[in-house]
């Protein structure tokens, strides 16, 4: 007697989590606004370029990625601290008693800015509080009384903090991977010089509008790439000035 064969049934996907669902106009849209601001790059874009060059630099430095780690550990403090507080506040903690020693100054940006000069002081090296600039922005001055508020402090110096041990992980990565390719290419056992992420940055920041033909001259054909016929006395868009100091890092 022959069998017949089961079919296998096909799980169904209904109800499931992975079920993936179609992009929305807005999706689209917010796709369609990136591309071009790749494409079109504004001296905004370009200064903000720039500048994470400038903090991915400064991971070059082996006594920066050292101070750069504690700090990371004093803005861990700080955010740890401030949670305190809010758990204080909002009648959280087992010792509520202390919620009258709470004092919300202490944990605004200036106060903070101000522990934390002593040690990282912007004048002598900006360099720290340039790094985390963008986080440090997200800092408030006033409101703190309310727990909500001291909460969303506390949050955002961890997330500098966070922030901070991500590129310190990522630049080591980075190296490391750097520094197996030349031995695989060179053959060499010694490790040699350690690879600059800086320079990597630049050069793949300027490859990538060379390959987008955004250095040529604006009378460039778009279609077929052929330059204008006086293509030699043209002044092409590198000389423009957004693009003039990454010139000046590549140098």
């Amino acid at each position: 007697m022959v069998r017949k064969k089961r079919k296998k049934r096909k799980p169904s996907l209904e109800g499931s989590e992975i079920v993936r669902q179609a992009p929305t106009k807005e999706d689209r849209d917010a796709v369609i606004e990136i591309l071009e601001r790749l494409r079109n790059p504004t001296e905004e874009d370009w200064d903000e370029a720039i500048d994470n060059i400038k903090r991915g630099a400064y991971l070059d430095n082996k006594t920066f990625r050292r101070k750069a780690e504690k700090l990371a550990r004093a803005l861990e403090r700080e955010g740890l601290e401030a949670h305190r507080d809010a758990d204080r506040l909002e009648v959280l903690s087992y010792f509520r008693s202390k919620a009258k020693d709470v004092r919300p100054s202490e944990r605004s940006r200036s106060a903070i800015e101000a522990r934390l000069s002593r040690w990282w002081n912007p004048k002598k090296d900006p360099r720290y509080f340039h790094f985390i600039d963008f986080m440090l922005d997200r800092l408030v001055e006033t409101g703190l009384r309310m727990h909500k508020v001291l909460r969303r402090q506390a949050a955002t110096l961890l997330d500098a903090a966070e922030h901070i041990d991500d590129e310190l992980a990522a630049h080591e990565r980075l190296i490391n991977e750097a520094r197996r390719r030349r031995r695989k290419a060179k053959g060499a056992r010694r490790p040699g010089r350690r690879p600059s992420r800086m320079k990597a940055a630049v050069i793949s920041l300027m490859i990538d509008d060379l390959l987008a033909g955004a250095l040529l001259s604006p009378r460039t054909c778009p279609h077929c790439g052929h330059p204008p016929d006086d293509f030699e006395d043209e002044e092409t868009v590198v000389e423009d000035l957004p693009r003039e100091a990454v010139l000046k890092l590549v140098k």
